[in-house]
């Protein structure tokens, strides 16, 4: 009996993989698919849209296969070893891979037929991904807003934020990276307290920073956070800096800016709709309850010795189905757990002592609003 193996990914099955397998099995007796599990699919190209379980019952019954086997990354010696096949189905691109030529170097009597790359591809799982996607943000993604990282998307429920990582803020740390503090003592932001407009805004010290405080406050009432996935750019304009580089804080920013454009890590903070900001309140006892829960919530970060750095009306959301307040823009956030220079610490314990969420808030309001108002009247400025 002639015994036949290919090794399958097979995810979202398609016309392709049907082809390829009757192609095969037309070429032995007994067709084996060593189906790639999901670990290995994760490590080989992505995430698998559907799961081992999932794919494995697909191909189960489909005629052409006669047994299925898990396909972890053992080599195709081991798996020769284990199913004595007789003949190899794979790729014209792995021809003369490294994998391929050390399983021709055993005597083990196996044919290998390699089929050319694109002669069972009319269609990929690649494509039906992608053209999902586009489909997805054709008809359903929306832009919610536009910050200094970029657009805010929406799609269904669900709100898309982007975080852009140059080569110098990767691995996953939490420290300044740039060395803001270290070089200059302050960050180049354009704080609404220090009387300029010389420093343009960057979105923060570092992302990661945003995305663990996110982490850190997910499970309290005032968030919004759902988790964080990671996408990769491979781009070699990705620039790594020294802060001796710069004369001045200005320079610096502008750098940092111009290598986040080109970023070596692209990570999506997914988060749940919050609802409409604060500035877009009008009713004064909805104003007078959103106040009250914006102190609470103030006094619960300084609790969890986390500073915001920027809560003003437009990043305090207010659900209209259920009065619920959220909080979002974590991209200034400090937390005592980051890794900092003697300089930021002190300044971080500062803003803890001095309330500075709150101060930085009510000082952000515009004197002639409604909202400014209320404040007053609830003596929060007392």
């Amino acid at each position: 009996m002639i015994i036949g193996y290919i090794t399958l990914t097979g995810d979202l099955p398609h016309e392709s993989h049907f082809r390829l397998l009757k192609s095969s099995r037309l070429r032995c007796d007994h067709l084996i698919v060593g189906l790639v599990t999901d670990d290995l699919a994760v490590k080989q190209k992505r995430k698998p849209v559907m799961t081992y379980v999932q794919r494995r019952v697909i191909f189960e019954n489909c005629k052409y296969v006669d047994l299925i086997v898990p396909h972890n990354g053992d080599s195709k010696y081991e798996a020769w070893k284990q199913l004595q096949f007789s003949i190899l189905f794979t790729s014209s691109e792995y021809y003369n891979s490294e994998e391929h030529l050390a399983f021709e170097s055993y005597d083990t009597g196996v044919v290998t037929i390699y089929y050319p790359k694109d002669v069972y591809s009319c269609i990929s799982t690649t494509m039906l991904v992608e053209k999902i996607q586009y489909d997805v943000m054709e008809n359903n993604m929306d832009v919610l807003a536009v910050g200094v990282s970029g657009p805010l998307l929406t799609c269904g429920s669900k709100v898309y934020k982007a975080v852009n990582f140059a080569n110098i803020e990767l691995p996953n740390n939490t420290a300044d990276n740039f060395k803001m503090y270290k070089s200059f003592g302050k960050t180049p932001r354009n704080r609404k307290d220090d009387g300029t407009n010389e420093f343009p805004n960057i979105a923060g010290v570092n992302g990661y920073r945003e995305i663990m405080v996110n982490e850190i406050l997910k499970n309290e009432s005032f968030s919004c956070y759902s988790q964080t996935i990671n996408k990769f750019v491979k781009d070699t304009r990705s620039t790594t800096v020294t802060p001796s580089t710069f004369d001045t804080i200005l320079t610096m920013a502008n750098h940092i800016r111009t290598a986040r454009a080109y970023p070596s890590q692209i990570d999506f903070i997914i988060m749940e709709y919050g609802g409409k900001p604060l500035s877009c309140i009008y009713d004064e006892e909805r104003i007078r309850n959103v106040l009250s829960r914006v102190v609470d919530i103030c006094l619960r970060l300084k609790y969890l010795n986390i500073v915001h750095g920027d809560i003003h009306i437009d990043n305090v959301l207010v659900n209209d189905n259920n009065g619920n307040v959220v909080l979002i823009d974590f991209g200034w956030a400090v937390s005592s757990c980051f890794t900092m220079c003697a300089a930021e610490r002190a300044e971080h314990e500062e803003n803890l002592r001095n309330n500075f969420d709150l101060a930085h808030f009510l000082k952000s309001l515009d004197t002639t609003s409604q909202i400014f108002k209320v404040a007053h009247e609830m003596k929060l400025f007392d």
